[in-house]
């Protein structure tokens, strides 16, 4: 959970939003590539500037298999300055790790345990064997640096996700 949370509040500190819940790689030279589809928002916390977009975007409200309520907005519609287009570098991969008091971001070496954590990939890949999937996504975490997260206050969170990036590429 915190997917979408954190894709809103670094879009909305003038990040590029690729997408919430789906990514796009091109394994042969880890690019990530936009997914933009309507973000699906929980009540709950968010970043104070996700909120000030919100307030004026319109958004319809629909409920989930699970139960819950949820708004679609369109990001172009909440982020308008925000269009962007073609592909990233895959530089990082951050594991949501869960909640704590204080937002805590570990480097991790990328792993066949970290492979446990998407697992559920499995089920959007057609025509191909879960084995072919597992080597394939380990190509892809084993390119980029794989981090740990424990978010905290989305603002808290987003500030540290900056600060990772900013010492790690610049």
């Amino acid at each position: 959970s915190g997917k979408t949370t954190l894709a809103l509040g670094l879009a909305a500190r003038g990040h590029r939003l690729l997408g919430d819940e789906l990514a796009a790689v091109r394994r042969a030279s880890l690019e990530l590539l936009p997914v933009r589809r309507s973000c699906a928002i929980r009540d709950g916390p968010r970043h104070r500037l996700v909120d000030a977009a919100l307030g004026s975007a319109p958004r319809v409200t629909e409920r989930f298999p699970d139960g819950s309520l949820r708004w679609r907005a369109a990001p172009r519609r909440l982020f308008p300055a925000e269009e962007g287009s073609g592909p990233v570098p895959l530089r990082c991969v951050l594991f949501l790790e869960g909640r704590a008091p204080e937002p805590r971001l570990e480097a991790r070496p990328p792993s066949c345990a970290l492979l446990g954590q998407l697992t559920p990939l499995q089920g959007s890949v057609w025509c191909r064997s879960a084995g072919a999937l597992a080597l394939d996504l380990l190509a892809v975490v084993g390119g980029a640096e794989c981090a740990g997260l424990q978010s905290g206050s989305p603002e808290d969170t987003v500030a540290l996700i900056e600060t990772f990036v900013e010492q790690q590429w610049t």
